[in-house]
């Protein structure tokens, strides 16, 4: 691999660089990096791969260091696996949605201020339903007593 690029190189098949010999040392300073990680050439390819989609993603490589502690604050395999599943829906909410993350999060800080808004009324619907419950318990132990009444007014009073 590292060869192939040193031949086409030697070759002129990069023209646009500008130093052929700078670069085929920095190919070589590569190529032993890679033989003393003992990573092999595929495993290189992949962590090119990973490393591009991050960059893809806007995050930055250099944190990668922080990322299995976030996992572990999951505290289990289930808990990170959970994680990711709600990672994939907030982009899957995002995409539906069409927002950035930094405006889907200026959204949710909006609605929680409606919702502090809102809170008052809550309580007040609230208390109107206890009082409402209330008042259909006193309805229901008055209505025989004045079905009574109306009864014993009606035997009293002529017609």
């Amino acid at each position: 691999m590292v060869a192939n690029i040193v031949a086409e190189l030697k070759a002129g098949g990069f023209p646009e660089a500008a130093d052929v010999g700078e670069q085929t040392e920095l190919l070589r300073e590569l190529s032993l990096d890679i033989k003393h990680s003992g990573l092999t050439s595929g495993q290189c390819a992949v962590g090119l791969a990973v490393l591009n989609r991050i960059n893809e993603c806007g995050l930055d490589a250099a944190d990668i260091g922080r990322w299995p502690a976030i996992l572990k604050a999951a505290e289990s395999e289930q808990g990170a696996k959970e994680f990711v599943e709600i990672v994939y829906r907030i982009q899957e909410a995002q995409e539906k949605m069409g927002l950035t993350l930094e405006e889907a999060d200026d959204k949710l800080h909006e609605l929680e201020m409606k919702t502090a808004e809102l809170e008052p009324a809550l309580k007040q619907i609230k208390d109107y339903r206890h009082e409402i419950r209330e008042l259909v318990k006193t309805r229901d132990k008055i209505t025989p007593v004045a079905s009574s009444l109306e009864q014993k007014y009606g035997l009293l009073s002529p017609v």
